[in-house]
């Protein structure tokens, strides 16, 4: 067993270099003496400072919106603080262990640094509802009995949007989650009688919440479920953090719609510039949440933005002047008001690069993930780097 894990653990590393340099490097401290290292200060942030505002506005309104003025002003005192945000979940109800222990972590180097008030999560809500992590965007159980774990899935939405991503999903009502308890009484056999009433709770106490129902999309429901849940996972700790949990693709979208689009910053100059967007295309290619390209012409993953055509997504290329679907047919014009317009109406949504270029390499937010994320943010930064290198 012990050389089955060692080899895997080879394989791994083998593929995630960063990574294997991280655990080299830091692999012999202790959590508490790791996580001091996300909120280090680096005196250039300082030169974002007015640049940043604008991103921190965007998240204070919609912070304001969804949980209320005092978290709202909670948030936007700490992202002017502090550079360090976790971009490492997805966008859906905090119910899957590795994701309620990443943010355990990452808020920690917030608390031993003093800070209490709020840990903040951008989330990626391109990825489709039916993951690992999220499950149909409904409840998550780990059964534990003597000798035996069981993972238990009551999904929300229903097969038909098993590959719909978070960003696109409406509001769900109160049929999805009258179908939500009808899932959660078929597990009566397995559920322990305190897993079932904890199930029950979170339903009525998040899920049901009046400003859950209140909210337009799913993706601001799951800002408000995971304010209230989290709470509900550490009872009786005083001075917890609230957890302010926003979907980094809406953050980005705003962004641009109102400040980038158009203007002076790397992600004009990697869509509108003809140099730097063949540069974008080289330097980028092959790195995982971009592109992949093949010597016969054809390329997988998706150009800045992801199309939206019946709330699914549809990745685009750049093709004479547009974005193109996989048949070629032009999607949208690749010009800054169309790009605006396509986003306000939602037929467009951010790629993965788009959201990190934006939020770490223009406005200087240092995001912190898991195991691959390190490693392709890692090289998103060494390309982006080589593509103003190309544009001195």
């Amino acid at each position: 067993m012990s050389t089955n894990i060692a080899a895997l653990e080879a394989a791994v590393l083998a593929r995630r270099p960063f990574l294997a340099k991280l655990l080299e490097q830091y692999g012999e401290r202790s959590v508490g003496a790791y996580v001091t290292r996300f909120t280090r200060h680096d005196p250039a942030w300082d030169a974002y400072a007015d640049c940043r505002e604008q991103l921190i506005v965007i998240a204070h309104g919609h912070t304001e919106r969804l949980l209320g003025r005092e978290v709202a002003d909670a948030l936007a005192g700490r992202l002017a603080c502090r550079q360090n945000v976790l971009t490492a979940d997805h966008h859906g109800p905090l119910m899957h262990p590795i994701l309620v222990s990443g943010d355990l972590f990452f808020g920690l180097g917030d608390i031993l640094a003093g800070d209490t008030e709020v840990i903040p999560i951008f989330a990626v809500g391109g990825v489709p509802v039916n993951n690992i992590t999220l499950r149909k965007g409904g409840l998550l159980f780990t059964q534990t009995e003597p000798g035996q774990e069981r993972g238990i899935a009551v999904g929300l939405f229903g097969h038909r949007h098993r590959s719909t991503p978070v960003h696109t999903l409406p509001a769900y009502g109160t049929v999805q989650v009258n179908d939500l308890r009808t899932g959660l009484a078929r597990f009566d056999d397995v559920l322990s009688v305190p897993g079932r009433a904890a199930g029950e709770q979170v339903i009525a106490r998040c899920f049901e919440h009046e400003a859950a129902f209140a909210a337009q999309r799913y993706a601001d429901q799951v800002t408000i479920i995971n304010n209230r849940l989290w709470p509900m996972l550490f009872r009786g700790i005083e001075h917890l953090p609230q957890l302010v949990y926003l979907e980094i693709e809406d953050l980005v979208r705003e962004a641009l719609i109102h400040h980038l689009l158009g203007r002076k910053n790397l992600v004009s100059w990697m869509l509108f510039d003809k140099a730097m967007r063949a540069h974008t295309i080289e330097l980028f290619n092959g790195i995982p949440g971009c592109w992949t390209t093949s010597e016969d012409g054809s390329h997988a993953g998706t150009f800045m933005f992801w199309g939206v055509h019946e709330g699914e997504r549809v990745p685009l290329w750049f093709n004479d002047q547009y974005l193109v679907d996989p048949d070629g047919k032009p999607f949208v014009l690749c010009n800054p008001n169309s790009i605006r317009d396509a986003l306000r109406d939602g037929s467009l949504m951010p790629s993965l690069l788009t959201s990190f270029v934006v939020v770490a390499f223009h406005y200087g937010f240092r995001p912190y993930g898991g195991f691959m994320q390190c490693d392709y943010l890692t090289r998103m930064k060494q390309a982006a780097a080589n593509l103003l290198a190309r544009a001195r």
